[in-house]
């Protein structure tokens, strides 16, 4: 039987690949029935504990190397971005400056990236990407001047791959290629409208390999564990369908409240992903199961824990055929 690896922390998942990744002559269509397995999960990663005060969730990026970079906001929410090694161990920090002006940043960073020269972020205020050294000095601002797409999502990730980004979630399109001013060169998703079902169905949690690849796992599809791959020109060139027995469980789904206003529950089909040695590696199972009520005239968050599973695993798979390997 296939088994999965365990995995307590979201770090694990945070390093790029080093190699690369070519298109699949077999299938597009695969079809991986996942075995279940609750025992046996051990531990992979230890825990860590930092003085600057709480992790902003989906705010940490690292170079795919030796360095990654976490966003952690004290009792002031004064913002500061924390540097550690592969070991976890603390190497550095600087602080996040707030304002309107190049180098600064609003209230609500809706995303960020890093590689081994510089730390992207998201500044949503401005529409725009501020880039920073590992040390926190300014580098550069550029505004996206590129209406095609917005940068509104939370949990937007940036990658740099030679002189071209790929940037998701937005909307439309998922995950869109972009040159080096962000202008959109392509998208996985090929709708334009601003459709809220469409928006809801592209929800992704996507990465790359060296190659230029870009793999997603499909959040906003009820009740399914769908991987797809796209070649560098954003063409889909593989879909993994996979069963493990807790599609239904670990599904979005998408509810309006009578302010008008959209929300997303349920449990997440992936919370991050990556590309190493020629596997693609998927963190499932963490995070919880995501509530909201109506309650006294407002939205009311609930952080539930996800029924019968007490640890969050690791699903490998082969980059080039998304086959399942354990």
């Amino acid at each position: 039987m296939l088994k999965k690896v365990p995995c307590l922390c979201f770090f694990l998942l945070l390093f790029v690949s080093l190699f690369s990744c070519s298109s699949s002559k077999e299938s597009r269509s695969i079809h991986n029935k996942i075995a279940l397995r609750p025992d046996g999960r051990l531990p992979l990663i230890k825990k860590i504990r930092a003085e600057e005060g709480k992790i902003d969730f989906y705010l940490h990026d690292s170079d795919g190397k030796d360095c990654l970079a976490v966003v952690m906001h004290d009792e002031n929410n004064k913002r500061k971005v924390v540097l550690f090694n592969r070991e976890l161990e603390k190497t550095g920090s600087f602080i996040l400056p707030q304002g309107k002006g190049p180098g600064e940043l609003g209230s609500w960073i809706p995303g960020m990236g890093m590689d081994g020269e510089l730390i992207y972020f998201i500044d949503r205020q401005k529409n725009s990407i501020e880039m920073f050294t590992h040390e926190g000095h300014f580098e550069d601002s550029i505004p996206i001047q590129d209406s095609s797409y917005s940068l509104s999502f939370g949990n937007c990730v940036v990658t740099r791959h030679g002189d071209n980004f790929y940037v998701g979630m937005t909307y439309p399109g998922s995950v869109v290629k972009t040159d080096s001013q962000f202008n959109a060169l392509g998208r996985a998703s090929k709708e334009k409208e601003l459709d809220v079902e469409k928006i809801f169905e592209s929800l992704v949690r996507y990465t790359t390999d060296a190659s230029g690849y870009v793999y997603t796992v499909m959040l906003g599809i009820k009740g399914a564990y769908e991987i797809r791959k796209y070649d560098p020109g954003m063409n889909l060139v593989k879909t993994a369908y996979n069963d493990d027995g807790l599609n239904d469980l670990l599904s979005f789904e998408k509810c309006q409240f009578p302010d008008n206003s959209f929300e997303v529950k349920g449990g997440a089909p992936a919370i991050s992903l990556c590309v190493k040695g020629g596997k693609l590696y998927v963190l499932r199972g963490v995070a919880g199961i995501n509530d909201i009520k109506w309650e006294g005239g407002k939205k009311v968050f609930y952080g539930l824990p996800i029924p019968g599973l007490e640890k969050g695993f690791v699903d490998i798979f082969d980059a080039e055929t998304l086959k399942h390997i354990k």
